[in-house]
C-alpha cells in the first residue's frame, strides 16, 4: 500500500505540486493501471520492472504512446469494458483527465469500479467548473473521445466517492474558462470526521485548523460548526473552506456544545469520529497515532485517546506527565472517580457514535464524561495511548475556565444516575470474584479512587450515596470476599489515618462497615444485562439530585463559602429542573449583592438567546451590561422588553437617573481594605419597596469621594452609592462620651484592637512591646484581634479572637488602644472617643499606591478615618508635625527605640563580603525593592561591577523556621530570609557591609536605627520617616526614591570605602544612643500615664528601667573593637584558595573553622576538580564562597592558578581541604607578613607538614586538645 504518511507526498501536495504527486504514486507502485492512458502522457515515468496497463478505447493514442513505454500493456476498451473482464487489482489506478469526459453516473461507476481493483490508490484529476472541450489537440481524430460530458463543482464532486480531495484555484492558465482543477485519491485508508464546535472562538480558530490541515495523516475532513457565534467566527470558517476542500463548514442557531457535536456528527462521512475544541490544537501525528492503534484492535474497543499538554492564550506550552488512567476491563468503574479521558484527544468509530445516538444535550457542560459513560456501560473498551495528541488551551475567554465547577456538578449527576441504574455488581461486572488475582486488581483500583478526596464519589452529595451502594454490593459477596476487601482497606487507611481527618473517616467507616456485614447473610443479587440509556432519561423530573445539590449550595450559604454556593445556583437555573427559579433567584442575589455582573452575564452563554426571556431577566442582564461598562448594543434586547413601565426604567438607567442613598437608609456598614480597593459591606433599605438589599460596592482608592450604583432586584430602582456618608453614618452611631475622666486608683484595665497578630514585623513588634511594658507597670491587658495569636512570643495579656471587630459586643476597658486605623469607627461605636487612642506608626493614607506619585497623594478614605478624633499615639517627630498640620490635632509622643540588650555592635561578628541587608517584604510595593533591584543590575552591568554581591532579604511573616530561599541573577545573590527573630535580624546586621531603606514612606524606619546601633552604615531613601534622625552624609546617606544612579554611587561609596564609612558610623550610633529603650521607656511612661490617667507604681517604675539601662561606655567600647577588627587591615582582604577532590566531609570542615576563627575580611574561593562524591552538591548550598567547578581533574598547581586569577585580595592564602584553623592563625600570618615589605611568603607551624614548619611537639589527642595547644602556642610567640 502506497504510504500516504510519507513527508515527500503530504509536502507536494501541500505544494500543489502535480508531476511530484504523480511520480510518488507511480515510483512507489509494482502493479499500475492508467485509465484513458491517451498517448502516455504518464506512462513515461513507469519502467519495465513493473506491472503496467494502459488502458485506452482509441487505438490511435495507444500506437502513440507505445513510442514512449513499450514495455506497458495495452487495453483498445472502454474502462468499464475493461473492469468488466478482469479481476486484477493493482497497487495503483490514475484516473487523470477522464472523469470530465463520462457522463455523471458512468463516472461515479467508473470510480466505483476502480476501487474494487485498487489495493493501494486511486488516483484522479478532474477540472472544476464548466470546461467546454470537443477539439483533439493531438490530432489523431479522437474528438469524440475529447469531449467533456460532466462538470464538476464543489456542490457535486464528492458523488465521486473519493477519500481525499483538494481543489486547487488558479491551476489552469485559461483566459476565458474556469481556472480551477481538484486533486483526488481513494486509498483502504479509513476517512476520519473531525468536527470542530464553535461559539465566538474566532481568535483561536485559525490555529486550530491549521492543526489540522498540519496532519500526518491526510484522509481527513473536518466538520467545523458555528453554533450561532456573534463575532467572525463565521467568516472565518469560509476562508479555511476555500484554503482546503476537506474543511466542510455549517452554521447553525446557538444550541450548546452537544448540539453543536450531534450536527457535526450528522453532516460526517467518515469512519471514525474526532473531536478538537476551536481552540485546541492537535500535534501532527495524532491521526495517524490513532488509525495505527485501530488497525491491532478488535471491535470491542469503542474508544482510543491520549495523553495532551496545556498552552496559555500565547501558546507558551507546560508539558505534563500522564500515565494510563485506568485498569483494563475497569473502564466502567474507574468513570466514577474523575473524568479520565480529555475529549479532545479521543477517535471512536462513527458506526458506534450513531449506535448510541451522539452526545446528550441535557448535559451543558460534562456531555463527554455522559457520552464515555453510556459507551463504558454499554460494554465498550478503551484503550490508552501513551503519545502527546493535543495541546489543550487555558483561556480566560473559553467556557471550561469559567465553568468547571458546572462540569463537576454535571459529573456528579452522572454519577448518581448510574449508581442509582446499575448496582455494585454490574459496574464491577468483569471482576471475577472467585479469583484472588482479580480481587487485587479491584483493590488497587478501588483504594485509588476513594482515597482521592477530591474525586466524584467523594463529594458531599455522592458519597453518603456511593457509601450505601458499595455496602449493598458487598453484601451479594461471600463472607470471606468480604473480609478481605475491608480488612485490606481498613489496613490501608489505618496507616494513613493521621495525615488527615479525611483518612481518618475512611478509617472508621471501614471499621463500622466490618462490625455491621462481614458476618451478615449473602444476599441475592442479578447482572441486569439492560441498557440503561441516560438520552432517554428526563432531567426536568429527576428530583433527587437536584435536591441534593441545591439543600449542598444552602449549606454551602450558611457557612459563608459564597462561591462554591454561588455555582450551585448557577448550575441548578442553567436547566429545568424542580429547583430552577429557587436557584436562579439565589444565584441574582448573590451576583447583585456582591458585584459579580460579569458572573451573571457569563451565565447565559449556554443558555437561549437574552432576548428570549422574561423582562425581569432583561432588566437585570442589562443593569449587569451597563455596570461593567461594556459596548454591546443593547438595543435587541431592550426593544424585547414587553412592559412599558420596565422599558421606562431602562431608558432613566441610560439618562443616569438614579435614587440617591442617604444615610437614613443604611442599616449596617462595614468595610475591608483589599489591594487598592475599599469594600464596603452595606444593607440598605430600598426607599420604594421596603426591600431590605446587601450589597457589596468597590472603590478604588482615590484622592476623591466616589459613587457606586447598585440595583434593587425587587422593584428595579437603580440607586446611587456615595462614599462620602461614611462620615455621617458612623458619628451617628458612636457612643455618647461623658467626658468624666478621674485619676484611677486601681491599676488600668487596656485594651488593644489589634490586626496582623501572628505576623512578624517592626509595627506588630512596636505594638507588643507597649503590651509588655504595660503589663510590666501594673496594667492588666486583653487583645481583640482578627487574627491568631502569634507562636513566636508569649503575650502577658488575655487573647480574644475575634472575626471582626464590629462582634466586639462591649469594650470593658479604661483606655482602647487601635493599631490600625480601620478599626477606629469600629470601636468608636463600642466605646466613648476619649477612651479611644490610635497608635500610629505612619500615615497609612500613604501605605497604599501602585506608584510613588499615587503613594504620596491623600486618598480621601483614610483623611476621613484619621478625620475621626481620637488620640493619637505617635512614634516620630515626623508623625507628630503631620497630624498637627493636617488635623490640628497634638498626639503623645512615644518615639520608638532600641533594643541595646539585642542590637548593638559585635566585633565577634565576621563582615560578609560584598553584603547589603534589605529589611521590608520584597512583594510589598511600599518597600521599594524593585527600585534596589534595578540599581544593583545596572551596577552588575557596568564596567565598575562587583565579582558578586551578597544580598539578605529579611521581611516578617509567619514564623517559617527560617527557611533560606536563594536566588542568582547578574552576580547578585539574593538570599530570602523570612520570620527572623529579633535577635537574628541583629546577627545580619552585624555581618553586612550596609543597610538599605528603599521604602517610598515609612513613619520612621525602625530598621535604620537598629542598623545605626549595630554600628553598620546606612543607606535611606528620603520617605519622611527618616527626617525624625538621619542627616545625609553625618549619619547616613540619604537619595531619593528612583534615583538610580546616586543610589549606586552611595553603594559603591560604602563597599568600596570611597568615604569616611566610619564618620557616618560613629554618628549613626549616637543617633542610636539617643533612641535607646531607656529613653523611650521614661517617655512612655509620661504618656501613659497621661492617657490612662494613672500614677504607676514607683516600684515597678524602677524595675522596668532596670531592664533597659545600659552602659553607654562599654557600648562604645564595642563599637570601637568593632571598627578595630573591620580596618585591622584597612581595605586589605585575604583570599582563601582551597582545592577540592572528593572529601567531602574535610572540606566543610575546613570552610568551617576558617568562618569561625577569622575576625578580618576575607573571601574563599574553592577550585573543585571533577570531584566523584556529593563535595560539590553540599558547597553549592554554601554562601559566601566562590566556587569554580572542572569537568576534568586539571591537578592541584593548576587549579590554584584558577583561583589566584579569580581572586580579589591583597594576600593570597593556598590552604589544603583537610586543613583545620586554629583562632587567630590567619591574622598571625598576615601581621607577619605586613612586618616588613621584603617578606614575601608566610607559612605556621604545623603537625603534619615538612621542613622548618613542622612542630615537633605538636602532640594531642583530638581537636579540642589541638586547639588548646595552638592558644599555648600563640601566647608563647605573642610579640616576636
Amino acid at each position: 500500500m502506497i504510504d500516504i504518511f510519507n513527508e515527500e507526498f503530504l509536502q507536494a501536495i501541500k505544494n500543489k505540486d502535480f508531476q511530484n504527486i504523480v511520480k510518488y504514486i507511480i515510483y512507489n507502485s509494482y502493479s499500475i493501471l492508467d485509465v484513458g492512458c491517451g498517448i502516455g502522457d504518464y506512462l513515461k515515468y513507469t519502467n519495465n520492472n513493473q506491472r503496467v496497463v494502459g488502458v485506452e478505447p482509441h487505438l490511435p493514442y495507444i500506437l502513440k504512446a507505445r513510442e514512449v513505454a513499450p514495455w506497458v500493456e495495452y487495453v483498445n476498451k472502454d474502462a468499464l469494458d475493461f473492469f468488466s473482464s478482469t479481476d486484477e487489482k493493482f497497487d495503483c489506478i490514475l484516473l487523470i483527465d477522464v472523469i470530465e469526459h463520462l457522463e455523471e453516473n458512468d463516472a461515479i461507476k467508473l470510480v466505483e469500479e476502480a476501487k474494487k481493483h485498487c489495493k493501494g490508490i486511486i488516483f484522479s484529476q478532474i477540472p472544476i467548473g464548466i470546461h467546454e472541450q470537443n477539439e483533439d489537440i493531438w490530432n489523431l481524430g479522437g474528438e469524440y473521445w475529447q469531449t467533456h460530458r460532466s462538470t464538476w463543482t464543489p456542490e457535486n464532486i464528492d458523488k465521486l466517492g473519493f477519500s481525499f480531495l483538494q481543489i486547487w484555484n488558479e491551476w489552469y492558465d485559461w483566459n476565458h474558462k474556469d481556472k480551477r482543477t481538484s486533486i483526488a485519491f481513494w486509498t483502504e485508508h479509513p476517512l476520519v470526521s473531525i468536527v470542530v464546535p464553535s461559539y465566538n472562538q474566532a481568535k483561536w480558530l485559525p490555529k486550530t485548523l491549521d492543526s489540522i490541515i498540519s496532519q500526518t495523516y491526510p484522509v481527513w475532513e473536518a466538520v467545523v460548526v458555528d453554533d450561532g457565534s456573534t463575532d467572525n467566527t463565521w467568516d472565518i470558517i469560509q476562508e479555511y473552506m476555500k484554503k482546503d476542500y476537506r474543511i466542510k463548514g455549517i452554521h447553525k442557531e446557538n444550541g450548546g456544545i452537544s448540539s453543536a457535536l450531534n450536527t457535526g456528527i450528522n453532516n460526517s462521512k467518515g469512519k471514525y469520529f474526532c473531536w478538537l475544541s476551536s481552540d485546541d490544537l492537535y500535534y501532527p501525528q495524532k491521526l495517524e497515532y490513532q488509525i495505527e492503534t485501530y488497525k491491532n484492535l478488535d471491535e470491542s474497543y469503542g474508544l482510543v485517546f491520549g495523553a495532551f499538554d496545556l498552552i496559555d492564550d500565547k501558546d507558551n506550552l507546560k508539558t505534563l506527565t500522564h500515565k494510563k488512567p485506568f485498569i483494563d476491563k475497569l473502564e466502567f468503574p474507574q468513570l466514577l472517580k474523575y473524568d479520565i479521558i480529555d475529549g479532545c484527544t479521543i477517535m471512536i468509530p462513527m458506526k458506534i457514535m450513531h449506535e448510541l445516538g451522539g452526545f446528550n444535550i441535557q448535559f451543558k457542560h460534562a456531555q463527554d464524561t455522559e457520552f464515555w459513560f453510556r459507551l463504558a456501560a454499554k460494554g465498550y473498551r478503551f484503550y490508552y495511548i501513551d503519545k502527546k495528541l493535543v495541546k489543550r488551551r487555558i483561556h480566560e475567554s473559553q467556557g471550561f475556565t469559567d465553568f468547571q465547577l458546572d462540569c463537576r456538578y454535571d459529573g456528579y449527576a452522572i454519577v448518581y444516575f448510574y449508581l442509582s441504574h446499575y448496582s455494585f455488581r454490574d459496574i464491577y461486572k468483569n471482576i471475577n470474584w472467585s479469583n484472588e488475582d482479580d480481587i487485587r486488581i479491584f483493590l488497587t483500583h478501588f483504594l485509588d479512587m476513594v482515597s482521592d478526596k477530591g474525586c466524584h464519589i467523594n463529594h458531599p452529595v455522592l458519597i453518603d450515596y456511593f457509601w450505601e451502594w458499595f455496602l449493598s454490593g458487598l453484601e451479594t459477596l461471600d463472607k470471606s470476599i468480604r473480609r478481605i476487601i475491608l480488612k485490606n482497606c481498613i489496613e490501608y487507611f489505618n496507616k494513613r489515618k493521621s495525615e488527615s481527618k479525611f483518612y481518618n473517616i475512611y478509617y472508621k467507616k471501614f471499621c463500622d462497615a466490618f462490625k455491621k456485614i462481614s458476618t451478615t447473610k449473602k444476599k441475592s443479587f442479578y447482572i441486569n444485562n439492560k441498557f440503561e440509556d441516560l438520552l432517554k432519561f428526563d432531567r426536568e423530573k429527576e428530583k433527587e439530585y437536584s435536591s441534593a445539590l441545591f439543600n449542598f449550595g444552602l449549606e454551602a450559604e450558611k457557612r459563608k463559602d459564597l462561591i462554591t454556593a454561588s455555582s450551585v445556583f448557577k448550575y441548578l437555573s442553567d436547566y429545568e429542573n424542580p429547583f430552577t427559579q429557587k436557584a436562579f433567584i439565589k444565584f441574582v442575589d448573590f451576583c447583585f449583592s456582591n458585584e459579580e455582573y460579569e458572573k451573571f452575564i457569563k451565565s447565559f452563554r449556554r443558555k437561549n438567546k437574552i432576548t428570549q426571556f422574561d423582562d425581569n431577566t432583561k432588566l437585570l442582564f442589562i443593569w449587569s451590561k451597563l455596570s461593567i461598562h461594556s459596548d454591546d448594543s443593547l438595543d435587541e434586547i431592550i426593544n424585547s422588553i414587553s412592559e412599558p413601565s420596565k422599558k421606562e426604567m431602562v431608558l432613566s438607567w441610560l439618562l443616569h437617573n438614579y435614587l440617591k442613598t442617604e444615610e437614613k437608609d443604611i442599616l449596617f456598614w462595614n468595610y475591608e481594605v483589599v489591594p487598592y480597593k475599599i469594600v464596603h459591606y452595606l444593607k440598605i433599605k430600598c426607599r420604594r419597596c421596603g426591600t431590605i438589599l446587601s450589597r457589596k460596592l468597590s472603590f478604588n482608592i482615590s484622592n476623591e469621594q466616589g459613587s457606586k450604583k447598585y440595583l434593587c432586584t425587587n422593584c428595579y430602582t437603580g440607586y446611587e452609592f456615595s462614599d462620602g456618608l461614611l462620615k455621617d453614618y458612623f458619628s451617628k452611631k458612636f457612643v455618647l462620651d461623658s467626658n468624666k475622666k478621674d485619676l484611677l486608683n486601681r491599676p488600668p484595665k487596656v485594651a488593644f484592637i489589634m490586626r496582623y497578630t501572628d505576623i512578624i514585623g517592626g509595627g506588630i513588634k512596636v505594638a507588643y512591646r507597649h503590651i509588655q511594658w504595660l503589663y510590666e507597670l501594673g496594667c492588666e491587658v486583653i487583645i481583640y484581634s482578627n487574627a491568631p495569636e502569634p507562636s513566636w512570643i508569649k503575650l502577658p495579656a488575655k487573647f480574644i479572637i475575634v472575626k471582626d471587630h464590629f462582634e466586639i459586643n462591649k469594650l470593658n476597658a479604661d483606655v482602647v488602644i487601635v493599631f490600625s486605623i480601620y478599626d477606629v469607627p469600629k470601636v468608636l461605636t463600642k466605646v466613648e472617643r476619649s477612651k479611644v487612642y490610635h497608635l500610629c506608626q505612619g500615615y497609612e493614607g500613604y501605605h497604599i499606591g501602585r506608584n510613588y506619585e499615587e503613594l504620596r497623594s491623600d486618598k480621601y478614605f483614610y483623611t476621613i478615618l484619621h478625620s475621626f478624633n481620637v488620640g493619637n499615639i505617635l512614634v516620630s517627630n515626623h508623625l507628630m508635625k503631620f497630624f498637627e498640620d493636617k488635623f490640628g490635632r497634638k498626639g503623645h509622643y512615644i518615639p520608638n527605640s532600641v533594643d541595646f540588650n539585642v542590637f548593638y555592635p559585635n566585633s565577634l561578628i565576621l563582615k560578609k563580603p560584598f553584603s547589603i541587608l534589605f529589611v521590608g517584604n520584597p512583594k510589598d510595593p511600599l518597600k521599594g525593592f524593585n527600585f534596589l533591584i534595578e540599581s544593583l543590575l545596572k551596577l552588575q552591568s557596568s564596567p565598575e561591577s562587583f565579582d558578586y554581591i551578597n544580598l539578605y532579604v529579611v521581611w516578617g511573616g509567619k514564623n517559617v523556621n527560617n527557611e533560606i530561599k536563594e536566588k542568582e541573577i547578574s552576580r547578585i545573590r539574593i538570599y530570602y530570609l523570612q520570620g527572623l527573630s529579633s535577635d537574628e535580624i541583629a546577627k545580619l546586621m552585624n555581618s553586612v557591609l550596609v543597610v538599605v531603606n528603599c521604602s517610598w514612606y515609612e513613619g520612621f524606619s525602625l530598621p535604620i536605627l537598629e542598623a545605626m546601633a549595630c554600628g553598620t552604615p546606612t543607606i535611606t531613601t528620603n520617605n519622611m520617616g527618616i527626617e525624625s534622625f538621619c542627616v545625609d552624609k553625618e549619619n547616613s546617606l540619604i537619595i531619593n526614591y528612583g534615583d538610580i544612579d546616586s543610589f549606586i554611587e552611595r553603594i559603591k561609596d560604602i563597599l568600596l570605602n570611597r568615604i569616611d564609612v566610619q564618620y557616618l558610623i560613629r554618628n549613626g550610633f549616637k543617633t542610636a544612643l539617643n533612641y535607646s529603650a531607656s529613653n523611650a521607656i521614661k517617655k512612655f511612661i509620661e504618656e501613659y500615664s497621661k492617657i490612662l490617667s494613672y500614677n504607676f507604681d514607683q516600684k515597678r517604675i524602677d524595675n522596668l528601667i532596670s531592664k533597659f539601662i545600659i552602659d553607654e561606655e562599654s557600648l562604645k567600647l564595642k563599637l570601637e573593637n568593632k571598627l578595630k577588627s573591620i580596618n585591622t587591615l584597612g581595605n586589605k582582604v585575604v583570599s582563601i584558595i582551597i582545592v577540592t577532590f572528593n572529601q567531602k566531609k574535610y572540606t566543610l570542615e575546613c570552610i568551617i573553622s576558617i568562618k569561625k576563627f577569622t575576625k578580618i575580611p576575607y573571601e574563599i574561593i574553592v577550585i573543585d576538580n571533577a570531584s566523584s562524591d556529593q563535595t560539590v552538591k553540599e558547597l553549592k548550598k554554601l554562601e559566601d564562597i566562590i566556587l569554580i567547578c572542572n569537568n576534568k581533574n586539571v591537578g592541584f598547581p593548576a587549579a590554584v592558578n584558577q583561583g589566584i586569577n579569580k581572586a580579589k585580595g591583597d594576600y593570597i592564602l593556598v590552604l589544603n581541604n583537610d586543613t583545620i584553623l586554629t583562632e587567630n592563625l590567619i591574622e598571625r600570618l598576615v601581621e607577619i607578613t605586613d612586618y616588613d615589605s621584603d617578606i614575601g611568603i608566610v607559612a605556621p607551624i604545623s603537625n603534619e607538614v615538612s621542613g622548618l614548619q613542622k612542630d615537633e611537639n605538636a602532640k594531642y589527642n583530638s581537636i579540642e586538645e589541638m586547639h588548646q595547644y595552638a592558644l599555648k602556642v600563640q601566647q608563647n610567640n605573642k610579640g616576636k
